[in-house]
C-alpha cells in the first residue's frame, strides 16, 4: 500500500510546484509592467512635468 501511495502524491506535487513558480514570475513581471505604465502615465498626465 505504501509503494502506490507515493507516485500517486508525487505526480500532483511536481506540476502544481512548477505553476506556482511559473505564475510567481510572471507576477512579477506583470507588476513591473503595471508599474512602469503607471510612471508613464503620471509623467503624462502630471502638468508639473509637461509644462
Amino acid at each position: 500500500a505504501e509503494p502506490p501511495k507515493q507516485p500517486r502524491k508525487r505526480a500532483p506535487k511536481k506540476p502544481a510546484a512548477k505553476k506556482s513558480v511559473k505564475s510567481d514570475e510572471e507576477e512579477d513581471e506583470e507588476l513591473l509592467e503595471l508599474k512602469d505604465r503607471l510612471q508613464k502615465y503620471n509623467l503624462n498626465s502630471s502638468p508639473s512635468d509637461q509644462s
